[in-house]
């Protein structure tokens, strides 16, 4: 196992999802004594089921069971049936969190029946929305879960529920956003947002903007994450959601080290451990240390002084916290933490020469990870299915409205009338079939816009790619010197407008000179020559765009507040391919591009600087400045040199 992936690793930060309803965790405390000193049975089953609640946001979904299944028990007993409704919800929330799928809708559905029998049209809108978010997330069928939002939304309007309109909306754009519906998604999430601000909904409000800062973080638009989950925190003072607010630092810290702004994701960082720690949070803790023991494997060492950690003492120290996080996520049951942090301890013992230890752990992050992907797999089959219902639905359901519209106009118009109703119908079909070119043409100019033509082409032919190796590329490497601090004075607006202006500038370059790009990580951008199609001038073409982004961002600077840029080039062999099944990736793996942001981590504002086997490519064509052995992370001492201008012919 190399070890480029512990960065990739690293950066793939989990948001957590911060809750305005969670309480101090001590508050448990009271409740069960408050429980113990109560002889009314219902009153009693009211405290359990804000035991349940409070230990279900806290990640213990044990003692949640436990609480809710007394609650029911006592509720059966003084008949109130309301009372046994609310209950046998609750089970249905516990039963989701322990992904008990059978259970969990039987009593979603019992719960419903007894409200529908007693008409709490309140309660029903609750239990149908539980319903549709378990459709939703559970089975993938989103037809279902969009039928049981609406039901709760008819409901609503007799009701007046506001703030149970405004937590739909919230749902409905989840739904969207998981069928790809990016539009609508925002649509209904800003709506939901609006709603809860309108109507002075603090929490709803705080979990809106949580929710958007965790869409936001994950989509890496730092300016929005930032104003989202700011302006989250603040109204979670007001309300004294401390554990929400901890949830919403540890996202931040998340985005910070995106940046490689490892100083400010320690400050987080802490301030996140310290609520976890004041409210017994063990979710909280769990992520504190393993993102921390994250940040330890790349952080500079001068950071992990800061923290009181021996560079030498690196390795052992990410064991430590690691091991520290696995006990809290297995307290917890978090599959996903635990097979990432079980990967992150396998592949530091390794680095440490521990191969038993390495070894053991490594087991079982593949018996975990095959478990967790099988049940994917599945999942990914029943969502794609699922989907294309969805789809086939809506396209069902407009075309049923245009027949049943273009059937009264014939029943109301004669027969003349009726000869202009059929020819705006063949119009019509004609229109959409037009609609549907257009819509394929887009598709297929978005699929060429992020994959290579060959790649995208065996894609739409298979509906799979496979990777490939490539023996002989050349990967650059770019990296904005002072990001932070030149961040600092702009505002989001600027910042985004800057660096979309720069990306963009970019990537007319690689094109120009023949580079494939593959992604951009935060204000680094990552692109290569060679690939998917051999080029034997791969190297040269890589340096000559190189010298073309670094001469527009010198040429910016003079007439605007930009960033400087560093430039790394290797040349070596890589892994490419596609990653996901949805919003499709290309990339490349391989200790080649580990290699070159190693050359850009080494470089300097303003130069480009290349490896050996790079510098043996273009000696012949390019003055290069050999700057000796200069030590790199995980690679020791390495021969660098810097290209100073393309030699004249």
């Amino acid at each position: 196992m190399n070890k480029y992936i512990i960065i990739a690793i690293i950066l793939f930060f989990i948001p957590f999802e911060s809750s305005a309803q969670k309480q101090n965790f001590t508050a448990a405390d009271s409740l069960l004594k408050l429980a113990a000193a109560q002889n009314e049975p219902s009153i009693k089953a009211d405290i359990y089921l804000e035991l349940n609640k409070k230990y279900i946001v806290s990640g213990d979904n044990k003692n949640g069971l436990v609480y809710a299944q007394k609650a029911l028990e006592l509720s059966e007993k003084s008949n109130k049936q309301l009372e046994v409704g609310k209950a046998l919800n609750a089970l249905g929330n516990t039963y989701r969190e322990l992904q008990d799928n059978s259970k969990s809708l039987e009593n979603y559905q019992k719960a419903l029946n007894i409200f529908q029998q007693i008409n709490d049209k309140k309660y029903q809108m609750r239990a149908l929305a539980n319903i549709g978010y378990f459709y939703n997330y559970n089975f993938f069928n989103y037809p279902k879960a969009l039928e049981y939002y609406q039901k709760a939304l008819e409901l609503e309007n007799d009701n007046e529920d506001i703030e149970m309109r405004a937590k739909l909306f919230s749902l409905i754009g989840d739904l969207y956003k998981n069928i790809g519906n990016q539009e609508k998604a925002l649509e209904y999430l800003a709506n939901s947002l609006k709603i809860a601000k309108r109507n002075n909904l603090k929490s709803l409000t705080s979990n809106n903007l949580s929710s958007l800062g965790n869409y936001y973080l994950n989509m890496r638009d730092s300016a929005k994450t930032l104003y989202c989950y700011r302006e989250g925190i603040e109204i979670k003072r007001e309300l004294g959601d401390e554990d929400g607010i901890g949830s919403d630092y540890a996202n931040l810290a998340a985005l910070y080290s995106s940046f490689s702004d490892y100083r400010t994701a320690l400050n987080y960082h802490k301030k996140s451990f310290d609520i976890a720690k004041k409210n017994n949070s063990v979710g909280l803790e769990m992520l504190y240390y393993k993102d921390v023991g994250m940040l330890i494997a790349i952080a500079p060492d001068s950071i992990l002084k800061t923290i009181g950690i021996n560079s030498n003492h690196r390795n052992q120290s990410v064991i430590e916290y690691e091991l520290k996080a696995l006990h809290r996520a297995e307290d917890i049951g978090i599959k996903d933490q635990i097979k990432t942090i079980l990967e992150i301890i396998s592949v530091i013992y390794e680095k440490n020469g521990d191969i038993n230890n390495a070894h053991e752990y490594y087991k079982r992050f593949i018996t975990l990870r095959d478990s967790i992907e099988g049940a994917k797999t599945q999942s990914d089959i029943a969502r794609k299915d699922m989907l294309y219902e969805f789809d086939k639905k809506e396209t069902i359901a407009k075309a049923e409205q245009e027949k049943k519209d273009m059937q009264e106009r014939n029943i109301r118009n004669s027969m003349a009338t009726g000869l202009v109703g059929a020819i705006i119908f063949l119009f019509v079909v004609f229109r959409q079939r037009n609609r549907i070119s257009k819509a394929r043409k887009r598709s297929d100019e978005l699929l060429l816009n992020i994959l290579p033509e060959e790649v995208a082409e065996e894609l739409k032919s298979k509906g799979s790619a496979e990777a490939k190796l490539f023996d002989e590329v050349t990967v650059l490497f770019t990296d904005f010197v002072n990001f932070t601090k030149t961040s600092e004075q702009l505002t989001p607006k600027q910042l985004v407008q800057e660096l979309n202006e720069c990306f963009t500038a970019f990537d007319n370059i690689i094109e120009i000179n023949g580079l494939e790009k593959i992604k951009t990580i935060g204000d680094a951008y990552l692109a290569v020559c060679g690939l998917p199609n051999a080029n034997t001038q791969h190297a040269q073409k890589v340096i000559k765009a190189a010298f073309d982004m670094r001469d527009f961002m010198i040429e910016r600077s003079k007439t605007k507040s930009t960033f400087g840029i560093r430039i790394g080039i290797h040349t070596g062999s890589v892994v490419a391919g596609i990653v996901g099944i949805k919003k499709f990736a290309y990339d490349i793996w391989g200790d080649t591009v580990n290699t070159a942001a190693r050359m850009e981590q080494n470089s300097e504002a303003g130069k480009v600087n290349i490896s050996e086997a790079t510098y043996q490519l273009v000696k012949n064509d390019f003055e290069c400045k050999h700057r000796g052995k200069i030590g790199a992370k995980g690679k020791g001492d390495v021969d660098m040199y810097f290209v100073e201008t393309a030699k004249t012919m």
